[in-house]
């Protein structure tokens, strides 16, 4: 059974994580951290609506 430390390791090592389909002008990411902490964004068109700090 893999630790929470591992775990977050196998997570951070994609970089970052994109749900934004190609013809579509919508942004939604994730950027996850070894050390437990990330970043997800939220934008449409030119605007970011959101960024959220994660831990």
């Amino acid at each position: 059974m893999a630790t929470t430390a591992k775990d977050r390791q196998v997570l951070a090592s994609a970089g970052t994580w994109r749900a934004t389909p190609g013809s579509y002008s919508s942004l939604r990411s994730l950027w996850l951290n070894p050390d437990g902490t990330g970043e997800f964004v939220y934008g449409y068109g030119q605007t970011i609506y959101i960024v959220a700090p994660c831990a």
